[in-house]
């Protein structure tokens, strides 16, 4: 009756756990159901532009009647509801001023953007081109059509990083899960902003246009500070974390609160000095907390840490080098964001999965990771040594792929863990331990314990009590549990050997690292059997 009680508790938990998952997961569809319905009926202009050398726009096509007699001409600006023109060139269609760090050309975009949203909602636009024709268009509905593949896969992926936010807490309720949970909400509302500006058209809805980079800045900044009261609360309390947490969350706010209230006049630098900061923050406090207890799971994020805060650093200083590119070459740094957003939230859905070695997963973040580097590479190529487009292209592609290829195994190495294992070695090892526990058969469990110290090299190794038939990772990979069999008299388990931290600290244990280990208990019982 006990036992029927226990599993009918155990499954009410689950129950519960199920429903508030599976709410969350209608929550959030119909959250991009209804993202996609307001983009869908959003006023839109049906037309085709190519852009031209000089940074201009082209008509190319467009099934509205009204513009077919102006095929091929050049757009020179667009009018607002008020009849009062602004430029519009092929920077304006970027739709985003995040990653600009001249404040000209900021406020430029910002201006022509909110002139044209403007103009759509009024129900009429009205284009002037460089031959001095004007023409008055009528708006029409987008329709879920014109949405784009790239909303599509970005709104997918943000919905998946959001049912992980729910998921993680869900699994286990502690405090770090919810900062996990907040991370993942933050860079799920990232790639959802990403997905509304990657829509083709002239631009975005106004309330986006004003504060879209204050908001993506600030999505950003929180995802950090929650990083950085993770470092220093687990797994080991820093002396004056709570304070230094505290510090982070209220320059992240008061930032919040100048950037969408005030007109800041070097916003950018500012962004990019707090995001980095932060970064570099978090390695500071990843590596004080690895000096006091060599914690792999700590070594673990603090090499996660150095590759997105390189990758931020190196993508900061390709931005800044815009203004010097060519202008039709510009909106090339327009994929910044959405390669940024992407390689972000790869990290931290990575993150749970640290200890578990999802490979799809961690082949994913390190391609996003690549293509920032390149994206990165091509704009300094452009804007420093003023190589064409396809030089600068062809190589930094070349340049990125020769790293992925020359450190990728380095990087499986040093982030997930990955360790193998000679069978030279692995054979020398299990035949002496089996001649020892052949010769004195009462201290086999000294020399399976000292087996597995061998091959794994953890800081400890201790005997606890356990009946588990098969090895298993706890405390996110930091300790591994081994059955220790009774070698000599029967195959019972006769308690555990807890292994804590792999190679001396400097790595986590792997599902991996616990079906080696059940095999090296089979092979020295099936040793010891002959």
């Amino acid at each position: 009756r006990a036992g029927t009680a226990d599993a009918s508790d155990t499954g009410a938990r689950i129950g519960w756990r199920r429903r508030v998952l599976l709410l969350a997961a209608v929550l959030g569809s119909l959250s991009i159901f209804l993202l996609a319905r307001m983009l869908a009926n959003e006023a839109h202009l049906a037309a085709d532009w190519r852009a031209l050398s000089g940074g201009s726009l082209q008509l190319v096509g467009s099934p509205q009647p009204e513009l077919k007699p102006y095929l091929d001409r050049e757009l020179l600006a667009i009018a607002g509801p008020d009849g009062a023109f602004v430029e519009f060139d092929v920077l304006d269609m970027t739709h985003s001023s995040r990653w600009m760090s001249d404040l000209g050309m900021r406020r430029h975009l910002d201006q022509s953007r909110l002139v044209a949203s403007r103009a759509l909602n009024a129900g009429q636009v009205t284009l002037a081109f460089s031959d001095g024709s004007r023409v008055t268009v009528p708006t029409s509905p987008r329709g879920y059509v014109s949405l784009g593949a790239t909303f599509w896969l970005l709104s997918a992926f943000g919905l998946v990083l959001y049912l992980l936010g729910w998921i993680v807490p869900l699994v286990q309720s502690n405090p770090r899960n919810l900062l996990y949970a907040l991370m993942a909400m933050s860079q799920a509302v990232q790639l959802l902003v990403s997905a509304v500006a990657s829509v083709p058209a002239l631009a975005l809805p106004a309330p986006l246009v004003l504060h879209e980079p204050a908001v993506r800045t600030l999505l950003d900044a929180v995802t950090a500070a929650a990083i950085i009261t993770v470092c220093v609360w687990y797994p080991n309390p820093l002396p004056g974390g709570k304070v230094m947490a505290g510090l982070v969350w209220l320059c992240t706010a008061a930032f919040g609160v100048m950037a969408l209230h005030l007109d800041m006049s070097h916003e950018w630098a500012w962004s990019q000095a707090l995001l980095l900061g932060q970064g570099a923050l978090a390695i500071v406090l990843l590596s004080w907390s690895y000096h006091r207890e060599p914690h792999p799971f700590v070594a673990a994020m603090r090499r996660f840490s150095v590759v997105t805060v390189s990758t931020l650093a190196l993508l900061s200083l390709a931005v800044a080098q815009m203004p010097a590119m060519p202008v039709d070459l510009r909106p090339s740094a327009s994929a910044g964001p959405i390669i940024w957003s992407v390689f972000f939230a790869s990290v931290v859905m990575l993150m749970p999965f640290v200890a578990r070695s999802q490979h799809i997963m961690r082949e994913f973040a390190m391609l996003a990771g690549i293509s920032t580097v390149a994206t990165s590479m091509d704009l300094l190529f452009i804007a420093v040594f003023s190589f064409s487009q396809f030089t600068s292209l062809t190589l930094s592609l070349f340049l990125s792929l020769g790293v992925y290829a020359a450190i990728r195994q380095w990087l499986v190495n040093q982030m997930m863990g990955a360790r193998t294992l000679t069978t030279e070695r692995m054979f020398n090892h299990l035949y002496r331990i089996a001649r020892e526990v052949e010769a004195k058969p009462e201290r086999a469990g000294e020399r399976m314990t000292e087996l597995l110290r061998n091959v794994f090299e953890p800081l400890e190794a201790t005997r606890t009590n356990g009946r588990e038939t098969q090895s298993r990772v706890t405390g996110n990979g930091a300790v591994l549990l081994v059955p220790l069999p009774n070698l000599v008299d029967a195959p019972t388990v006769k308690g555990m050997v807890a292994l804590r931290f792999a190679e001396r600290g400097k790595r986590l244990f792997t599902p991996e690292d616990a079906r080696l280990a059940d095999r090296i208990v089979e092979q020295l019982m099936r040793a010891l059997a002959h």
